[in-house]
């Protein structure tokens, strides 16, 4: 992964991380295992490699080749369509965090995640603020 796509992908896993703290399931446990950089390997790469393929061509195709520093709204739509495929496309049982991704991203809170949230996780992933 790129150095972008690979920083949003972080604060990806820390935003659905985030969720599962305080709305644990089975279905988000295993998509959150699989999509683990630092298990089993620690090569920075997916626990499934799969999954690193498929967030690259959403990243391509939300965001376009050799996307960088785009505003932290369009990163959400990167994590929205991500899940939204995972779910769809690939029968994750992740059908909450579909819903409250897509509610973070259209009022900027969801049930569980608030734009801070978002943003708490953007700056940790090493992006600055935009």
């Amino acid at each position: 992964m790129a150095h972008y796509p690979e920083k949003l992908y972080r604060a990806m896993f820390c935003l659905l991380s985030h969720y599962y703290r305080v709305r644990p399931t089975d279905g988000l446990g295993a998509f959150l295992g699989s999509l683990n950089t630092a298990f089993p390997w620690r090569d920075g790469k997916p626990a499934d490699p799969a999954l690193g393929q498929d967030w690259q061509e959403v990243v391509n195709q939300v965001l376009g080749e050799g996307a960088r520093d785009v505003p932290h709204t369009e990163g959400l739509r990167v994590v929205k369509q991500f899940v939204d495929t995972q779910y769809h496309q690939w029968g994750w049982d992740i059908a909450e965090v579909v819903v409250e991704v897509t509610q973070l991203l259209s009022v900027q809170r969801g049930g569980y995640l608030s734009w801070d949230d978002w943003g708490r996780c953007i700056r940790d992933a090493g992006l600055e603020p935009s």
